[in-house]
């Protein structure tokens, strides 16, 4: 997974769990191979929850982890939209 914004650009490992008809996404280590970032600070726990998708209505709906959501958007919204 790739975070790109103007101020930083990171690159991290995460891992998944499956729980119903939702998938978490959960941080695994940067791409480094560190739990810290290049300031020496751990913004994300190891297996904390950046990102949790759910299906309705045939959309994917993602639900924003405390310290991961972007800014400016809701916590959770119908971002993702199945194409015909």
């Amino acid at each position: 997974m790739s975070w790109q914004g103007f101020q930083q650009d990171q690159k991290i490992m995460c891992t998944t769990k499956a729980i119903g008809n939702k998938i978490n996404i959960l941080f695994f280590k940067f791409s480094d191979g560190k739990t810290i970032n290049q300031y020496g600070v751990a913004p994300y726990s190891p297996h904390e929850c950046l990102l949790s998708l759910h299906k309705d209505d045939g959309d994917l709906v993602p639900k924003w982890g405390k310290n991961f959501s972007p800014p400016g958007v809701k916590k959770s919204d119908h971002y993702f939209r199945k194409q015909p």
